[in-house]
């Protein structure tokens, strides 16, 4: 529970004021893993190389608490582009 909460109100809403980032949205598996999955839009695919976007990663004490229990699947973080629609 903690781990939405701070997901939800710490973790993405800075992301959400970088200068580019289109949208974030979450899942959760029906079944299967990952249990988690973050969609981030961006309007450009240097996005995540920013200072602004590592400034939002470092924004909130609480995800110093948080982060260690975190994992990447394979994959993951991933960049894609999409190809449909355009």
């Amino acid at each position: 529970e903690e781990f939405n909460d701070w997901y939800n109100t710490a973790y993405i809403p800075p992301y959400l004021q970088v200068p580019g980032v289109l949208h974030a949205r979450r899942f959760t598996a029906i079944e299967g893993q990952p249990k988690y999955l973050t969609l981030y839009e961006f309007a450009d695919t240097n996005v995540p190389d920013t200072p602004e976007w590592d400034q939002a990663r470092s924004s909130n004490p609480w995800s110093d608490r948080i982060r260690p229990i975190m994992r990447h699947d394979h994959g993951s973080p991933g960049v894609y582009r999409r190809i449909f629609p355009t």
